[in-house]
């Protein structure tokens, strides 16, 4: 074999493992990371689907609470917190206020992630990075508060039951 010969079977062999490398390093990605949380949300008359977070055959399924009286979630400019069991789990930062309203914070859908498994918001309000996923049984939240910043986790329940305020790990 001439080395002409030699020298172009290599090019094409190299060619050709190369071409295979490329494809072992993509990442490719789940059906799931293909989802639109928000669609079929803007329906005024129905109000159309709520997006969840939620495991496939989980008990548990959570989306934050917007803004009250917003037909599209999509629109909504504020987040009212999380519910969570009996009632509606929310940070905020500053002095102590117990009202829902006054705990709201702005939100951009440019600093959001929301996928069936897991979400994630920045709350402008206080510079607070909010988190959670689900288990088939449980919620996991993680907030990511600035350093020496006082803030206040907030659980506000619904209906005629009792109400516990946890600030600085001690239960008053």
């Amino acid at each position: 074999m001439s080395t002409r010969v030699q020298f172009m079977s290599l090019v094409c062999w190299l060619a050709f493992a190369l071409s295979g490398c490329d494809t072992v390093t993509q990442k490719t990605n789940d059906p799931v990371d293909d989802v639109y949380m928000y669609i079929g949300t803007i329906n005024p008359k129905t109000r159309g689907t709520i997006p969840v977070v939620k495991t496939p055959g989980g008990n548990v399924g959570l989306f934050p609470v917007f803004t009250p009286g917003f037909t599209d979630m999509y629109l909504a400019d504020k987040i009212y917190g999380f519910p969570f069991g009996a009632g509606n789990l929310m940070i905020q930062a500053g002095d102590l206020k117990t009202n829902m309203k006054d705990n709201a914070s702005g939100y951009d859908h440019d600093h959001e992630t929301a996928t069936p498994y897991y979400y994630q918001v920045l709350l402008e309000n206080s510079d607070i990075n909010a988190e959670f996923m689900t288990t088939p049984n449980t919620v996991i939240f993680r907030f990511s508060i600035p350093e020496n910043q006082p803030y206040n986790l907030l659980m506000n329940l619904t209906g005629n039951h009792a109400s516990i305020e946890i600030k600085d790990k001690t239960i008053l």
